[in-house]
């Protein structure tokens, strides 16, 4: 598995540049958000999965052409390349697999609803960790990514029940989603828990456990060289 991370701190120039890699309909989406971060991590993550994409398939970044699955997962009918991506604060990161994949990254920040929510959705077991916990909001967020990047790796979003499975406590390396309750909702996935910058948490998941993550930094400005 391929695993690549930008940065949305651009200038106004790149920034505009980039916006040339993307279709009409994808710019017209994009300036539907009002804050201009929204903008910029929107920009940034759609033109850097047509950059890597294209580079992979040997195309133009604005030939690609994605479909969207039953659940609203975007892929390509020309590629068995599977991708996922996802951005917060001033990161997007970008999953490419042979396999259905989810990425998922989360910068640190305050919940006061946090026991709530995970509640909510956490299995039990998920629960009593976040409970015994020496920094319960460091542990919420390496459950909460985990789950996340399974749920997105599923492509069924909201409608698999975050409690239906519980995440390992540890996942260096490929480790087993354990599913909860009978009949099993979901089964077959691993998690690996992602090491970022301070304040940030995420997580990758994919089918089976002989894969490994590989990741680079992406510099933006490389998104539109020779252009």
């Amino acid at each position: 598995m391929e695993l690549l991370f930008v940065s949305i701190d651009v200038t106004p120039s790149v920034l505009a540049r980039l916006l040339t890699l993307l279709t009409s309909a994808e710019a017209d989406r994009v300036f539907r958000f009002h804050c201009d971060e929204d903008r910029r991590r929107s920009i940034i993550g759609r033109a850097a999965l047509r950059y890597v994409l294209s580079r992979h398939l040997g195309v133009e970044p604005q030939a690609l052409r994605f479909d969207l699955g039953e659940n609203g997962k975007p892929f390509l009918q020309q590629s068995d390349i599977h991708f996922n991506v996802s951005h917060s604060g001033e990161i997007v990161a970008i999953a490419l697999a042979p396999n259905q994949v989810g990425v998922d990254i989360e910068a640190a920040h305050h919940i006061p609803e946090m026991p709530a929510i995970a509640g909510r959705f956490f299995s039990e077991n998920e629960m009593q960790r976040v409970r015994t916990a020496i920094d319960p909001t460091d542990q919420f967020f390496r459950i909460w990514t985990m789950k996340e990047a399974v749920l997105k790796a599923a492509g069924q979003g909201l409608g698999l029940p975050l409690d239906c499975f519980t995440v390992p406590a540890s996942a260096p390396a490929p480790r087993p989603v354990m599913p909860v309750g009978e009949p099993p909702i979901i089964s077959g996935w691993f998690v690996v828990h992602l090491e970022l910058p301070a304040g940030y948490y995420g997580a990758v998941a994919m089918h089976g456990y002989d894969w490994r993550v590989v990741t680079r930094w992406l510099p933006a400005r490389n998104l539109t060289a020779g252009r």
